[in-house]
């Protein structure tokens, strides 16, 4: 083994979290994204040996792929992350210049409609006016009939006494 070697080892060592050639391996930690996606290299090994029915040990190297697909997995989450950021400045934005129109539309409906509205109003009031004239002048007719008929009433009634007052005394 040259120099070299010695260092790389311990470098690799180091990095890994594996003891010194000669002691049984050690697993490295394998840190899972938040939301729990990601596999450790024990559950990776768990797998291959339950689907498979090969046993791999930790220190196999088909199990940097395991550690290369985290990272993947792990760099993916970031940009998704920053991805939704940029979606919802854009939407914010966007919701933003929708709400600000939506406010234009609705305050030039309102004031069109406010407008209709007092129009409306007016030649209802104006319908109904006319009405209440034709009510007064049915009224002030429906008046002039009972008068007559109260003197024709009285007309009557003041003949009826007489008729009987002349049969009264004429007997």
């Amino acid at each position: 083994m040259t120099d070299n070697d010695g260092i790389m080892t311990e470098i690799v060592d180091e990095e890994t979290g594996l003891e010194l050639p000669g002691n049984p391996p050690v697993a490295p930690a394998m840190p899972q994204l938040p939301d729990g996606i990601g596999l450790s290299l024990d559950q990776v090994a768990n797998l291959l040996a339950e689907k498979n029915k090969t046993i791999v040990s930790l220190d196999d190297p088909i199990l940097m792929t395991v550690t290369m697909l985290n990272a993947f997995l792990a760099e993916e989450d970031r940009l998704m992350e920053r991805h939704k950021g940029a979606i919802t400045q854009v939407l914010a934005s966007r919701t933003d210049k929708f709400v600000q129109a939506v406010g234009k539309a609705a305050a030039s409906v309102s004031e069109t409609f406010s407008g209709q509205a007092v129009t409306a109003m007016k030649e209802a009031v104006a319908e109904h006016s006319k009405a209440f004239a034709a009510m007064e002048e049915s009224l002030i007719s429906h008046q002039a009939n009972i008068r007559w008929w109260g003197i024709i009433a009285l007309v009557s009634a003041v003949v009826n006494v007489a008729v009987f007052v002349f049969l009264a005394v004429g007997k």
